[in-house]
């Protein structure tokens, strides 16, 4: 084997170990926002996927885990199967996801082992713009995030999603803007794991499998997420962080609401979709967490669904 081959293999051994571990701090959500420099952007947005682990979960029940294929990922999730045959590149074979911002200050990265020298020689066979250093390599299709329809990755990926990527040992990012590749290929010392709130939300979030942490919407930030240690062991997990409210009162608010209240959306009780729920105040800054056990044969992910949906005002009185 040669030299460079062998220096590649042991750079992606490293690069994916760290991405997978938290440094004894806490869980792998919190080693991937370790990873990810803090902005005002990247605070408003988080999505996160264990994808190794959920790979093996929908191995042992498709229908359960099938909603969280991708988790983490944006919208490479949408197209992983073109992704995979026409850049050589499968991202469900990877081992986690992240992805941070709000457009177009976004960025992700998928951490994991894939042949990077067939990636890159896709994209110079599309004839997209170079630009290479000692840790990777970077194609620009555009660099300032104008939309292009005439990309030519437009059909891999739609129109924006890869127009700037960087291939290196262990790991794939991607970004509409091509300074924006930074807030994963280089995070600096000062990164989302070391937001007070966001690294409360981690820790309330616990181990899991897939997660969306949001400050979009107000001053609250909210994160919710599914734990699966096993296929048949689920728990969603519902968390807010009180801006300036009294965390003992939407901890009221939000039990009352679970024993009698409804999803303004469907209109059922939220003693259905949320069942065997328990509510308490933990963590410094405090966090209101909401633990719900959902029935054997109910789909996981639940919480993270009536996030993307704003469903969830009501329950946690959000303003």
């Amino acid at each position: 084997m040669r030299r460079s081959k062998i220096i590649a293999i042991l750079s992606a051994v490293v690069v994916v170990a760290g991405a997978c571990s938290s440094g004894g701090s806490g869980s792998a959500l919190l080693g991937a926002l370790g990873k990810v420099r803090a902005t005002d952007s990247t605070r408003q947005w988080i999505e996160y996927g264990d994808l190794a682990a959920l790979r093996s979960l929908r191995d042992a029940n498709r229908d359960r885990f099938l909603s969280l294929t991708g988790s983490g990922m944006s919208n490479i999730a949408r197209y992983d199967k073109t992704v995979a045959e026409n850049l050589a590149f499968d991202p469900l074979s990877m081992r986690t996801a992240v992805t941070a911002g709000a457009p177009p200050n976004w960025s992700g990265i998928i951490w994991g082992f894939y042949d990077v020298a067939a990636v890159n020689d896709k994209f110079a066979a599309l004839g997209i713009e170079r630009t290479g250093d000692l840790g990777g390599t970077t194609w620009s299709a555009s660099p300032d995030g104008t939309i292009r329809i005439d990309s030519p990755l437009v059909e891999t990926a739609g129109p924006a999603t890869l127009n700037n990527v960087r291939t290196a040992p262990g790991s794939f990012a991607f970004s509409p803007k091509r300074d924006t590749l930074a807030l994963v290929t280089d995070p600096g010392s000062d990164t989302l794991a070391d937001d007070p709130t966001i690294r409360s939300m981690a820790h309330c979030l616990g181990d899991v499998v897939a997660a969306v942490i949001s400050r979009a919407r107000g001053p609250e930030t909210l994160a919710v997420g599914v734990r699966a240690p096993s296929a048949t062991d689920v728990t969603e997990v519902i968390c807010v962080a009180p801006a300036t409210r009294d965390p003992a009162a939407l901890r009221d608010h939000a039990r009352s609401e679970l024993q009698t209240g409804r999803s303004a959306l469907s209109g059922r009780p939220w003693s259905e979709l949320l069942p065997d729920a328990t509510v308490q105040v933990t963590g410094l800054p405090p966090a209101v967490q909401i633990l719900a056990k959902p029935a054997p044969d109910a789909p996981a992910g639940r919480s993270i669904q009536m996030l993307l949906a704003a469903d969830l005002d009501a329950l946690l009185d959000l303003r």
